[in-house]
């Protein structure tokens, strides 16, 4: 089961250099904890007499972040880890950190806005679609003429000039229909392509967000939470402390961000 958690946690930590942020955070360890890397990204470890203790750092935003945990239970009895077991703190101000369902309901709101996104793209398509029949030509025109007559006079000539615009419409039913079929087929893929991005979205928070769970002897855990991160400190490196509890046993980690 340790297995299992590591080899989470370096899947977890790839995303590390997948992801433009502008907040990077370091462990900072403290006595009986260790700082180890996986894939060039570091992470601490520790444990106290009931569990061992894997948590990392991994960047979300400029204003929040996911801490990874993985608890392996070292005792011989069961005990329940959720994510009230977690808590931040910055400067004596507690960090929020999120439930499962706060997490589920920021996700929902995401494909609301999402949604409204690719209505007005596939409105756009439908609007370019019925105009596409619709053709039209002008331009500008002049002429001179000129005539001679023969008299008594003598010869007479007259010169006349004639300038103008013209304009002229007609409806292409062959290059409408195909216009609809082209918007049909875009407006298509783009919602096959948002119901992907949402199965995608609730997938991966369902395989690695952190939710309660009891940890039998022997046996691990791991996921992330997400919380938000202390404002940017200009004469200092901005810091918090998460908070563990594992089997009523407090570990306080600490984390600093880079400049």
């Amino acid at each position: 089961m340790k297995m299992r958690v590591y080899s989470i946690l370096v899947s977890c930590l790839v995303a590390i250099s997948a992801h433009a942020t502008e907040r990077i955070f370091v462990p900072v360890p403290t006595e009986g904890q260790q700082v180890r890397y996986a894939n060039g990204a570091a992470y601490l470890a520790t444990q106290t007499s009931s569990a061992a203790l894997q948590i990392a750092y991994v960047p979300n935003d400029s204003k929040s972040a996911l801490l990874f945990v993985g608890v392996t239970n070292l005792s011989q009895a069961s005990f329940n880890f959720t994510e009230t077991s977690i808590t931040a703190s910055s400067n004596g101000a507690p960090l929020p950190v999120m439930s499962y369902r706060d997490r589920i309901a920021e996700l929902k709101k995401q494909e609301r806005w999402s949604g409204i996104g690719a209505a007005f793209a596939m409105a756009a398509n439908n609007m370019n679609a019925n105009n596409a029949g619709h053709e039209s030509s002008y331009g500008t025109y002049s002429g001179t003429a000129t005539a001679s007559a023969y008299g008594p006079a003598g010869t007479v000539r007259a010169t006349a000039n004639s300038t103008g615009t013209y304009y002229g419409s007609n409806y292409n039913a062959t290059a409408a229909e195909m216009a609809k079929e082209n918007a049909n087929a875009q407006n298509q893929a783009i919602a096959q392509q948002q119901q992907a991005n949402i199965d995608y979205a609730h997938k991966s928070l369902e395989d690695r967000a952190l939710k309660a769970n009891t940890i039998d002897p022997s046996q691990s855990l791991a996921g992330d939470v997400k919380f938000s991160l202390p404002k940017r400190d200009k004469s200092k490196p901005a810091e918090f402390s998460a908070v563990v509890d594992l089997a009523g046993q407090p570990v306080t980690v600490l984390f600093r961000e880079q400049q």
